[in-house]
């Protein structure tokens, strides 16, 4: 105890002496401050000085000038931008809506459903992508959104086919029977004479609808052609769902093809490949 005692007022006699020695140190650099306080409010710079800043701002602001312009004109050529033009220059561009909160969402369908989605003017997914369907039907419901944009894309081709939007609300589903074998007539362009009993064999495998309009008949895109945009998560399998800039792009590319071929000839292009009349 008596050592533990003589240890501590060691330490404290250790301390003050430190302090003590600190002291005018401390003084000394508080002095020091002051003088440089005044020097610094007495100093005028020499015109030499104040001619070199001014240059050098003015350089500053040359680079930063410049830099603007090379930013400006990167932006003048990234997607938007293409977009923007697109949409003011191309009439089926303009019925789409390029502004903030856009969206999209891909379909799917095979050689033998393709006809029976575009004659019908509807679209379906399985009942696992009900919540995907439900957002598109509720953003096309939501005026201050606008609506979404939807492709539709050929799993055996490995094609694109745009653009559509909803037409309406969706359901789940709206026709027990789409997509049922025996149910519709490509030919006829309707449902058949005598359908098949509605069962559980007999009842869409597709039950997330929702009804779509065709805003341009576009030829459709070979896959390689829109790979670079799509979010890939096996070699064959995409995300549905897409961003803005997704949808933009999309966009794009179908009108440069379209403008690459006449849009005559996407129309008439689509029509021998749908049977449309």
């Amino acid at each position: 105890m008596a050592t533990d005692a003589m240890n501590r007022l060691i330490n404290e006699e250790w301390a003050r002496l430190n302090e003590a020695a600190k002291a005018p140190f401390k003084a000394q650099a508080q002095a020091d401050v002051e003088r440089y306080k005044a020097a610094i409010q007495r100093y005028e710079p020499s015109l030499e000085y104040l001619t070199a800043l001014t240059a050098y701002e003015k350089a500053k602001a040359l680079e930063e000038a410049t830099s603007a312009e090379g930013s400006r004109a990167v932006q003048e050529t990234s997607v938007t931008a293409v977009a923007a033009r697109a949409a003011k220059e191309d009439e089926p561009a303009r019925r789409l809506v390029f502004r903030e909160g856009l969206c999209g969402a891909i379909f799917g369908a095979t050689n033998t459903t393709l006809d029976e989605c575009l004659q019908r003017n509807l679209f379906g997914l399985p009942h696992t992508r009900r919540a995907l369907v439900a957002a598109i039907s509720k953003q096309h419901e939501t005026p201050s959104l606008p609506p979404p944009v939807l492709f539709l894309f050929n799993f055996q081709k490995r094609e694109l086919h745009g653009v559509f939007a909803a037409s309406g609300p969706a359901g789940f589903p709206l026709h027990a029977d789409a997509w049922v074998k025996g149910s519709w007539s490509t030919e006829l362009g309707g449902p058949m004479a005598k359908p098949p009993r509605a069962t559980s064999k007999h009842t869409t495998q597709f039950p997330a609808q929702i009804p779509v309009e065709r805003l341009h008949v576009f030829a459709p895109l070979a896959e390689t052609v829109f790979r670079h945009v799509m979010k890939y998560h096996s070699q064959n399998k995409f995300d549905l769902s897409l961003s803005a800039e997704q949808v933009e792009q999309l966009v794009c590319l179908f009108i440069e093809q379209a403008k690459s071929h006449g849009y005559g000839d996407s129309r008439s292009a689509h029509a021998k490949a749908s049977g449309a009349p």
